[in-house]
C-alpha cells in the first residue's frame, strides 16, 4: 500500500507502512537511525525549510570585490585603530569558526537521529568552511600577516577566556555518548544553548557591530559585505540550535529542572560578562561610530532575546534595541546581493529544496510553556576580571612571502616554520585556521579547490530530467532498464548507510593538519546533494524511494559487505590510540578500506551499466556522473592520505601488512563480481568483470601496492570520463589552481 506525500507543487510516492514507521521513529536523540534518505514524512518541517533558505542564500567570498578595501588599507584614509579592529575580527573568527564547525560536524550532527536534522546540520557545517574561506581571502587581499592575528588571539586574555568558556561546555560530548542518562541529555542541551545562543548568538556580536559600523562609515565595504553575509548565516545557525534545543526539551521534559534552568541563565550571564570585558579591553569602539555603552547595551539586548527565545527569564527586562541599523543589516533581503549576474546561477543550483519549502509556512517551535516549573531563578555570582590592556604584538622574526595561485601571503618566518614542522596526518599539533599556511599537503588544498570550483546541484544548467520523465512515461525503457534505474535510485537512498559509509567521518576527526580537515569537511555538503538528487529523481520519475531502497538492499548482497567491514574494519574508531604502531596500522588499514576499496570500487559496475542508459535517461546519468566525480575526488584524498601515512610512519611498510591490504582488495573484487553475475544481466558480464579487475589494479598501484594477478580490461575513453577513473600515475598538481577560480586565495 502506498501514499502520496505532497510538498507544495511536488509529490512523492511512499510505502505507507514504511512511512508510518519512519515518522514514529523520528526523535532528536534516541530515534531510529533511519539514514539521510528517510526524509519523508517530515516531523521537523522547520529543518527542511531552513535548509532550503540556506541553500538559496549560498555565497562564495571570491564574488565580493576587495579592490577598494585594499586601496583604503594601503592609504592614510583609515586609522591604526580601524586596522586593529579588522585584524582582531580576522584573528578571532579564524579560530571561532573552526571551533563551531567541529562541534556541529563531530558532536551535534553525530548525536541527532532524524534525517532532516542531519540534513540542515550538514549545511551548517559547510557554511563554516565558507566563512573560513572568506577570512583567508581577507588576509591575502590586504596582505595581513596571519601570524600577527594569531598572536592577538593567543595573547589577549579576554579572547583566551571566551575560547575557554566555549570549549569547557563542549567537553564530554562525543559520538556514542549514552543519551539515555539524564546528565548526558542535559550536557547536549547545554551544548546547544552555549554554541547557539551564547557563542554564535551573543559573543560574536561585539566584533560584528564594530566591523559593520566601519562599513556604515564607508570603510572596508568588501569586508563589511562578507561579514553581513556571514552574519545572515549565523542568524540561521542560531535559529537551528534554538529549535533543536526546544525540540530536545519537549521530547525529554525531565531535562528542564529548576536547577538546570538556573544553570543556563547563569551561563548566559557569564557569556555576556566575557563579551563586555572583551569590548572594553580590546576594541576602540568610540573610534568607529559606537560608544562602549551602546555596544554593551546591545549585548544585553540580544542576550535577553536569546533567553526569551528559549523560554528563559531576561537578565535586563525592558531593554530596547540600541542599534536598529545593525539588525537591519542582519535581515538583509536576498534581492540585495553582490553576486551581480551569478546570483541566479547559485539559486538554480541549490533551489530544489527551497522550491518545495516556503519560509512563511514554517511551523516554528515556540518556547511558551516549555518550562513546567516557575519561580525565581538564582543566578550564580560572577567573577569579573579587571580590565587588561591589549598587549603589543611581538616583533616579527622575519617575514616571508608565500604564494598560492594568484594570491600572496606574508608570514612570520619562525612561526611558519614551526607550523609546517608540526603538521602530520595524525599525531600532529591541532592547529587553527591561520596555520593552514604554509601547506604541507598541497594536494589536499588543490583537491579542495577543485571540488569547490564545480558547484552543482540537481537543478544545475547541465541537468534536465524532463526528457527522462517523458521517456519513462512513454514506455521507452525496457523492464530490465527500469530495474537498473530503480537499483541506481536505491543506491542513492542506501549509500549513507552502506557498510563503511561512516569511515570518512571518523578519519576527519582523527587527522590533525588543517588542510586535511578542510577537504574532508566537504562530506556533509556532498551527502546533502545526494538527498536532493534522490528527491528530484524520484519526484520526476514518480518512483517510490522505499521500494527502490528495498530492491537495492536485496540485490546488493549487503550482508557480504557488512561481513567484509566487520572483518577488516575492526577496531577502527575515534577512540583509537594513534600513538602506538598498532593504532597507526589500524588507521592506515581503515584509510585504505574507505578509499581505494569502498569509494574506489563499490558498485562501479552498477554505475558503468547506468552509463549505457545515457540516451534514455540523460538527466539521471548526468547527476550520477557528478556524484562519481565527487567520489573520485575523495578516493584520491584517501589514496594520498595512505601514501603520506606510509611516508611519515615507515615502520608500517611491512610485507605482511601490504599482503593483508592486497587480500582485502581481492575480497572486494569477489563481492563486486558476484553482484554483476546476479543482478547486472543487462550489460556484458565479462566486460564488467574486466572493469572490476582493471579498477582494482589501478587503486592498488596508486597506493604503491602490487596489482592483482588478473590484468583486467580498461574501459573505453568515454566511459572512463563518465566514471571519472583517473590513471594510477595521475597526481593532482598545483596546476589545478590555474584552472579554477582561485581569487579567494
Amino acid at each position: 500500500m502506498t501514499l502520496t506525500y505532497a510538498a507544495r507543487n511536488h509529490s512523492f510516492v511512499l510505502d505507507a507502512a514504511k512511512a508510518e514507521r519512519v515518522l514514529a521513529g523520528k526523535r532528536v536523540i534516541g530515534g531510529e537511525e533511519a539514514g539521510c534518505f528517510d526524509l519523508f514524512p517530515l516531523r521537523y518541517d522547520w529543518a527542511c525549510e531552513k535548509y532550503g533558505v540556506m541553500m538559496s542564500n549560498h555565497w562564495e567570498p571570491e564574488d565580493i570585490p576587495m579592490q577598494k578595501d585594499v586601496e583604503q588599507w594601503q592609504s592614510e584614509a583609515v586609522t591604526a585603530n580601524e586596522r586593529w579592529i579588522i585584524m582582531m575580527g580576522i584573528g578571532y573568527f579564524s579560530a571561532a569558526e573552526g571551533i563551531v564547525g567541529d562541534n556541529v560536524q563531530h558532536v551535534v550532527r553525530d548525536l541527532v537521529t532524524a534525517a532532516e536534522l542531519k540534513l540542515v546540520l550538514g549545511r551548517h557545517a559547510h557554511e563554516e568552511n565558507i566563512h573560513a574561506d572568506s577570512l583567508l581571502y581577507m588576509i591575502s587581499a590586504l596582505g595581513i600577516n596571519p601570524h600577527e592575528c594569531e598572536a592577538m588571539f593567543e595573547q589577549i586574555p579576554t579572547i583566551v577566556r571566551k575560547n575557554e568558556f566555549v570549549t569547557r561546555h563542549s567537553m564530554g560530548l562525543r559520538r556514542g555518548l549514552d543519551l539515555t542518562r539524564l546528565e548526558n541529555k542535559q550536557l547536549l542541551a547545554k551544548n546547544l544553548f552555549v554554541f547557539g545562543q551564547c557563542m554564535e548568538g551573543t559573543q560574536f556580536y561585539g566584533l560584528f557591530a564594530m566591523i559593520l559600523s566601519l562599513k556604515r562609515q564607508g570603510k572596508f565595504k568588501g569586508i563589511g559585505e562578507m561579514f553581513e553575509y556571514t552574519l545572515r548565516d549565523e542568524t540561521n545557525h542560531i535559529e537551528i540550535f534554538r529549535q533543536l534545543f526546544l525540540e530536545l526539551l519537549t521530547e525529554n521534559p525531565e531535562i528542564g529542572t529548576p536547577a538546570f534552568r538556573a544553570e543556563l541563565v547563569g551561563t548566559m550571564r557569564e557569556a555576556v560578562a566575557l563579551e563586555k570585558e572583551f569590548i572594553r579591553d580590546c576594541l576602540p569602539v568610540s573610534t568607529v561610530g559606537l560608544s562602549v555603552g551602546e555596544a554593551e547595551r546591545y549585548i544585553d539586548y540580544i542576550a535577553d532575546c536569546r533567553l526569551m527565545g528559549c523560554g528563559l527569564p531576561e537578565l535586563n527586562p525592558g531593554l530596547t534595541d540600541p542599534l536598529p541599523w545593525l539588525d537591519e543589516s542582519i535581515r538583509m533581503r536576498k534581492e540585495k546581493n553582490f553576486f551581480e549576474g551569478r546570483v541566479t546561477d547559485y539559486q538554480k543550483i541549490a533551489s530544489f529544496m527551497s522550491e518545495i519549502f516556503k519560509t512563511e509556512e514554517a511551523d516554528r517551535k515556540s518556547a511558551a510553556g516549555l518550562w513546567a516549573e516557575s519561580g525565581a531563578v538564582v543566578l550564580p555570582a560572577m567573577m569579573v576580571a579587571a580590565g587588561v590592556a591589549a598587549p603589543a604584538l611581538p616583533p616579527a622574526s622575519g617575514v616571508v612571502t608565500y604564494t598560492i595561485g594568484s594570491r600572496q601571503f606574508y608570514l612570520d618566518k619562525g612561526k611558519a616554520e614551526a607550523a609546517f614542522a608540526a603538521k602530520r596526518v595524525v599525531n600532529g599539533r591541532e592547529t587553527l585556521t591561520f596555520n593552514l599556511l604554509p601547506l604541507r599537503y598541497e594536494w589536499a588544498y588543490d583537491l579542495y579547490k577543485e571540488m569547490k570550483a564545480v558547484n552543482w546541484g540537481p537543478m544545475s544548467a547541465d541537468i534536465r530530467m524532463h526528457l527522462d520523465a517523458a521517456q519513462w512515461r512513454a514506455g521507452a525503457l525496457t523492464e530490465s532498464e527500469r530495474g537498473l534505474v530503480r537499483l541506481c535510485l536505491g543506491w542513492l537512498a542506501r549509500s549513507p548507510r552502506l557498510p563503511g559509509a561512516g569511515l570518512q567521518h571518523i578519519i576527519r576527526s582523527l587527522v590533525t593538519a588543517p588542510e586535511l580537515k578542510l577537504v574532508l569537511g566537504r562530506e556533509p555538503q556532498d551527502v546533502n546533494l545526494r538527498v536532493e538528487v534522490l528527491l528530484y529523481a524520484v519526484c520526476m520519475l514518480e518512483q517510490n524511494p522505499h521500494d527502490c531502497e528495498a530492491l537495492f538492499a536485496e540485490a546488493a548482497n549487503l550482508e557480504r559487505r557488512e561481513e567484509l567491514l566487520r572483518k577488516h574494519g575492526a577496531g577502527f574508531s575515534t577512540e583509537m590510540d594513534l600513538t602506538t604502531v598498532e593504532g597507526r596500522r589500524v588507521f592506515a588499514h581503515g584509510v585504505f578500506l574507505a578509499g581505494p576499496c569502498l569509494k574506489g570500487m563499490a558498485f562501479f559496475p552498477l554505475h558503468a551499466a547506468m552509463m549505457l542508459l545515457a540516451p534514455k535517461c540523460p538527466g539521471l546519468v548526468q547527476m550520477l556522473s557528478h556524484i562519481l566525480r565527487d567520489e573520485a575526488s575523495y578516493g584520491e584524498v584517501f589514496t594520498h592520505l595512505f601514501m603520506e601515512l606510509m611516508k611519515e610512519n615507515p615502520e608500517l611498510k611491512e610485507p605482511g601488512f601490504f599482503a593483508e591490504l592486497g587480500a582485502v582488495m581481492a575480497e572486494v573484487v569477489v563481492v563486486e563480481k558476484a553482484f554483476v553475475q546476479e543482478h547486472l544481466t543487462l550489460a556484458d558480464g565479462e566486460e564488467l568483470a574486466g572493469l572490476i579487475d582493471y579498477l582494482a589494479n589501478c587503486r592498488l598501484r596508486a597506493c604503491g601496492l602490487p596489482p592483482l594477478n588478473a590484468a583486467g580490461t580498461a574501459p573505453s575513453l568515454k566511459l572512463k570520463e563518465r566514471l571519472h577513473v583517473r590513471d594510477a600515475s595521475a597526481i593532482t598538481s598545483r596546476a589545478v589552481l590555474t584552472l579554477s577560480n582561485d581569487d579567494d586565495l
